[in-house]
């Protein structure tokens, strides 16, 4: 039973691959689709995997990393499914080319042939996925000093139309995340500096060309590497990302930047050390935040998952997620148009995903 304000697991965790690794997830249709990097005795792979509502893993695609990323990779493959548009994988190797590819996921899985979108990405960011109007969309960083972050469009037949700067003038962005549920399209990029970091938004046409950038909010120092995720619902515009909390622990903020700007808050307090995510998920009226929390101070901490239901009267009860492995980081989330959740995170001896429901009635 799913408590008012709050939510519940519906299926514990179960294993989608049999190796530690980092992965995303998207929804499409019933099912889910994830995509990973893990690392073998013979270097890096990318994989890709079908979740049916039935319950079956069913494979759609893995491919060797080359060259490999120089260690274990810090950020995740970028991945979107759409109905009528299909699924959309974006992803680097180790020397910092982008590729991207569509995936034929049913009963004829498979994939169509690698194209190259970009060189000299910064590999520790995930590429943002998402679909425009008759469009994909793919944003990166550049590991430039400043970082920039650049805007790719993709045409129906996997053609890349034209690649679009969406830096801000006299600033630097990183971390590029589409904020989910908003209306018309909405990138937030993060300029992380030693201080007061500002968080910018790029407001998007129906077909993904961009119409301009502007700071959003202004907070506190970011960790190194940076991460966003951002949702918008009838009451506002929310982004969570990872900070700085007391003695430079590590710590997740949420601020809202619309219809106005709020004041950064703690999504996780800071107690212990080490790199931490975050997800969001834009719900009917209601707003679905994720993060890494750890469970023990310290510089090797274990951690759990903690899903928050955030709407217009504030927070709800969070709900608190092990894995059998013993910890739990690098979450990811995806939402059915039926309200099933996936819970996909990093167990430590595999990947693990749970599946949960929340409360989204506006209250």
């Amino acid at each position: 039973e799913v408590p008012k304000r709050g939510c519940a697991l519906v299926a514990g965790p179960r294993r989608v691959w049999p190796a530690s690794g980092i992965a995303s997830v998207a929804a499409l249709d019933d099912d889910f689709v994830v995509a990973g990097y893990v690392r073998d005795a013979q270097g890096e792979r990318l994989f890709v995997v079908q979740l049916t509502a039935s319950g079956k893993a069913l494979p759609v695609a893995s491919l060797r990393v080359e060259p490999p990323h120089p260690s274990a990779s810090l950020a995740a493959p970028g991945l979107a499914a759409d109905a009528a548009q299909g699924v959309m994988l974006a992803y680097t190797n180790g020397a910092g080319v982008l590729f991207m590819q569509k995936l034929q996921v049913g009963s004829g899985h498979g994939a169509t042939q690698s194209i190259e979108l970009a060189r000299g990405v910064d590999t520790r960011f995930t590429p943002a996925v998402a679909f425009a109007k008759r469009a994909g969309l793919i944003a990166y960083t550049l590991g430039v000093t400043p970082m920039r972050s650049m805007l790719a469009r993709i045409g129906p037949k996997g053609d890349l139309l034209d690649t679009r700067d969406i830096t801000p003038a006299a600033m630097g962005a990183a971390a590029p995340a589409f904020v989910l549920g908003a209306n018309p399209p909405m990138i937030v990029t993060a300029d992380a500096r030693n201080g007061m970091s500002p968080i910018a938004r790029t407001s998007l046409a129906e077909d993904g060309t961009p119409r301009g950038s502007q700071v959003a909010a202004p907070v506190g120092m970011m960790s190194e590497p940076p991460q966003l995720t951002a949702a918008a619902a009838s009451f506002g515009t929310f982004v969570g990302y990872t900070g700085l909390g007391n003695a430079a622990t590590s710590a997740v903020g949420l601020v809202q930047i619309a219809p106005k700007s709020g004041s950064p808050e703690a999504l996780v307090k800071g107690n212990a050390y080490g790199p931490l995510h975050v997800a969001a998920l834009a719900a009917r009226d209601v707003l679905l935040f994720a993060a890494d929390a750890p469970t023990t101070p310290g510089k090797n901490p274990k951690h759990e998952i903690t899903l928050l239901r955030v709407d217009a009267a504030g927070r709800g009860a969070p709900l608190a997620i092990a894995s059998p492995g013993g910890d739990a980081t690098k979450v990811a989330l995806a939402r059915t148009q039926s309200g099933e959740l996936a819970v996909l995170f990093d167990g430590g001896d595999a990947i693990y995903l749970a599946q949960a429901r929340c409360d989204e009635q506006a209250r």
